[in-house]
C-alpha cells in the first residue's frame, strides 16, 4: 500500500480551545459561529464529554465506506491520503450519508441546489506543502500530521501500557471491525454472555463450516478495516 498521510487526534493534550474548528472555518469561508455538532458549516467539532473534549471530523479511513457507496465517484482516496468530494459529479443520491459509520457526511437540506459537505484534511494545502488548517492552528499538538506509518508508531508510543501482543497497525482498527474479522471457532460461544451457554447445534454448525470452508472464513479473518 502507498504511503498516505494521516492525523492523530490526542485527546489527552486537548485543552477545548477550538481553534481547529475556527481555523477550518476560516479556511473554508464558513460563519465562525461555534456549533456543537457537525454540520456543512462545520467540518470538525469539539463535543465535552465529562472532563475531557473529544474532536469529531471525518476519519479519511483506508477503504472508505462512502466512496465505496458513491455511485458515480465523487467521493474518492486520494493517494497522499485524504478522502476527497467532487461536487461536479454528485448527482445528490447520498448513499454516503448511509454509508458512513461515523455519520460524518453532511447534506444541505435547505440549498436549491444541495451538495454534500466533510472535511478533505485539506488536501489542497497538503499538496502544497502546508499542514491542515486545523492542525496548523492547535496550541497544545493535540492534532499532529504526517505520514501514516510513522503517526501509527507515535501513537503507540503516548499510549501509556500498550498490550505487547498488539501491533501499531491495530491501533488505528476499529473494536467492531475487528471482531468482525474474528473467525468463528466451534470452541467459542457464537453469543458470548455469561447468562449464555453455547446451543450444541449451533456448535456442531459452526465446527462443520470451519472443517469444509476454512480458505473463505480465513479470507475475511485477514481483511479487517483499517482507518
Amino acid at each position: 500500500m502507498e504511503r498516505t498521510k494521516a492525523i492523530l487526534v490526542d485527546i489527552t493534550k486537548c485543552i477545548g480551545c477550538r481553534s481547529c474548528e475556527q481555523a477550518c472555518k476560516e479556511a473554508h469561508g464558513f460563519p465562525k459561529d461555534t456549533e456543537a455538532k457537525l454540520s456543512t458549516t462545520a467540518l470538525t467539532v469539539i463535543e465535552e464529554h465529562g472532563d475531557k473534549y473529544v474532536r469529531r471530523m471525518c476519519m479519511h479511513c483506508q477503504d472508505p465506506a462512502c466512496a465505496s457507496a458513491c455511485l458515480v465517484g465523487a467521493l474518492k482516496k486520494t493517494a497522499l491520503g485524504p478522502v476527497t468530494y467532487d461536487k461536479s459529479k454528485c448527482i445528490g443520491c447520498r448513499y454516503c450519508l448511509v454509508a458512513c459509520p461515523f455519520s460524518v457526511p453532511r447534506y444541505e437540506w435547505t440549498k436549491l441546489v444541495p451538495y454534500v459537505k466533510k472535511c478533505d484534511m485539506c488536501a489542497a494545502r497538503q499538496e502544497s506543502g502546508q499542514p491542515p488548517a486545523c492542525v496548523e492552528a492547535c496550541p497544545t499538538g493535540a492534532s499532529i500530521v504526517g505520514w501514516r506509518d510513522a503517526i501509527l508508531e507515535e501513537a503507540q508510543r503516548r499510549v501509556p501500557h500498550p498490550p505487547a501482543a498488539v501491533p501499531p497497525d491495530r491501533l488505528a482498527r476499529s473494536t467492531l471491525h475487528d471482531e468482525a474479522a474474528r473467525p468463528i471457532r466451534a470452541d467459542r460461544p457464537l453469543v458470548e454472555r455469561e447468562d449464555r451457554q453455547p446451543d450444541p447445534v449451533e456448535a456442531e454448525t459452526a465446527e462443520r463450516v470451519v472443517e469444509h470452508e476454512p480458505r473463505r472464513l480465513g479470507s475475511v479473518a485477514t481483511t479487517p478495516r483499517v482507518l
